[in-house]
């Protein structure tokens, strides 16, 4: 029984076991290398893949982004806010601690 694992620079891996016992010593060695290289060319698909589903998103995320930039209305109220005096929903002088029931 041989264990192989295969990893990648940013920390991606994967590990697969296979017995190779069965053969002569040459072909024992042959059929690891070709399981191991069949390893590093799946990790390395994968990896493909994964790049291209990050370009895919990186490609609609601009999009997104221009299309909003482009569809943005100016507001057209009032440069500034100003006070306008007390707002009803502010009491002036309510004292809340007589409305509470604290039984």
């Amino acid at each position: 029984m041989v264990y192989v694992a295969v990893t990648t620079h940013d920390g991606r891996y994967i590990v697969r076991r296979n017995d190779f016992g069965s053969n002569d010593r040459i072909e024992n060695k042959r059929s690891f290398v070709q399981f191991a290289l069949r390893m590093v060319l799946e990790i390395l698909d994968h990896a493909d893949d994964i790049e291209m589903r990050r370009k895919k998103a990186e490609q609609r995320r601009t999009v997104d982004d221009e299309n909003e930039t482009t569809e943005q209305d100016e507001w057209d109220g009032a440069e500034a806010w100003e006070p306008r005096g007390i707002s009803r929903a502010e009491p002036s002088s309510v004292d809340f601690s007589t409305e509470t029931d604290w039984d």
